[in-house]
């Protein structure tokens, strides 16, 4: 079906031509011009025409490659928030491993720090985030999504975000 970018146990649609006078035999054991297959990533096929004397060798291999998920943090708003209150993060995915069954959270670090989950309200985009109330006014701070199932860690937000302590 033409489409390359395809996981292990999905379907495809494989298709031969240019086998006049014969049959296509594939490297599948099936025969046809076209036959659908289970993917198997570390698999390649391959196609031959067959007439009552002769076989063609086989085509050159289709192979499928399954894309890797993808997390990608596009924005947040405010840019400048107080502690306690919540930040809107946007974000895209991209793969075949994310689903409705899938979980989303939002981390934040300090500069190049480690991340830590803060805690999130929502499962699509954009996120609600709320920044903990302990959380060190500075204007430094980095937001990322992150998933459970499948276990992608999000690229890290490109602008910093601005804590500043809520008034008391």
């Amino acid at each position: 079906d033409g489409n390359l970018s395809k996981c292990s146990g999905m379907t495809a649609t494989l298709n031969a031509t240019n086998c006049a006078n014969g049959s296509v035999a594939w490297n599948t054991g099936q025969n046809g011009t076209s036959i659908v297959v289970a993917v198997n990533n570390a698999f390649q096929y391959r196609a031959k025409c067959v007439n009552a004397t002769c076989e063609s060798e086989y085509s050159s291999p289709i192979q499928f490659t399954c894309p890797t998920d993808v997390i990608t943090t596009t924005s947040f708003a405010p840019a400048t928030t107080c502690t306690n209150d919540t930040v809107s993060v946007a974000f895209t995915t991209s793969g075949y491993g994310f689903s409705g069954s899938t979980s989303y959270k939002v981390q934040l670090a300090l500069g190049t720090g480690a991340f830590a989950d803060i805690t999130t309200i929502g499962n699509t985009s954009p996120l609600l985030a709320i920044i903990p109330a302990n959380t060190t006014p500075a204007s430094t701070y980095k937001l990322r999504v992150v998933s459970t199932n499948p276990a992608v860690i999000g690229s890290t937000s490109s602008n910093n975000l601005t804590v500043v302590a809520a008034p008391t």
